[in-house]
């Protein structure tokens, strides 16, 4: 008995972490809870198969897996979010109040560690900065939508699904701008029907006046 050929996946983006509370809040937990902030996390990652996409999402004890035909994909949707503004705001202020704690005189130990500190947190806010703007991009269908996670950055995001586009296009046929227009424009209704004005006719007394005869 022949073994069926397992397709070949191919992974795009990275393991696209996620959590359904805002990040700055977790970020804020994390000086609370440290590690252990990471279990409020969970993974979806996307992968591109022959004629499907495949996402895999899984957690610290679980793993389910969806798949995408490209001929049921109706669109993916690119909005940009304040994630990007706020860990930037974020991060400067970290490196700010850690680079004053390092020059100000005091134990130098504790000033060697602040400016380590500094130094990191620093190189975290340029790869931040370096890799681009967030955005939120989800794919929908005629039934469903889900959050991709792992195209998170906008240029990312837009070199992938210019990829995803032209499978889609092999499948679906190439997307016609006027095709869109025709089947969103409303269908033209039946003329009215003319009615003739009705005209109602008095009825005219057409009794003769007689007029005195002269005597």
């Amino acid at each position: 008995m022949e073994e069926k050929e397992q397709p070949n996946y191919r992974k795009l983006g990275g393991g696209g972490r996620y959590s359904d509370a805002p990040e700055l809040v977790l970020f804020f937990l994390f000086f609370v809870f440290n590690i252990f902030v990471l279990l409020f996390y969970k993974r979806r990652t996307l992968y591109l198969g022959p004629d499907h996409l495949l996402v895999v999402e899984g957690s610290s004890y679980s793993e389910t897996y969806k798949f995408y035909n490209f001929r049921d994909i109706h669109s993916f949707t690119l909005r940009r979010t304040y994630d990007y503004i706020g860990w930037m705001i974020t991060l400067a202020l970290a490196v700010a109040v850690l680079l004053w704690l390092a020059i100000t005189p005091g134990d130098d130990v504790a000033n060697i560690v602040f400016g380590s500190l500094a130094g990191i947190v620093g190189a975290v806010l340029l790869v931040h900065l370096l890799r681009g703007r967030t955005v939120h991009c989800e794919l929908k269908t005629a039934v469903s939508s889900v959050y991709l996670p792992s195209l998170g950055r906008l240029g990312h995001a837009q070199k992938v699904l210019s990829q995803i586009r032209q499978l889609i296009e092999e499948e679906q046929g190439a997307f016609d701008p006027d095709d869109f227009e025709r089947a969103n424009s409303p269908a033209p209704g039946p003329e009215p029907a003319v009615v003739p004005a009705q005209v109602e006719n008095e009825a005219v007394d057409a009794t003769p006046i007689e007029t005195p005869k002269e005597e």
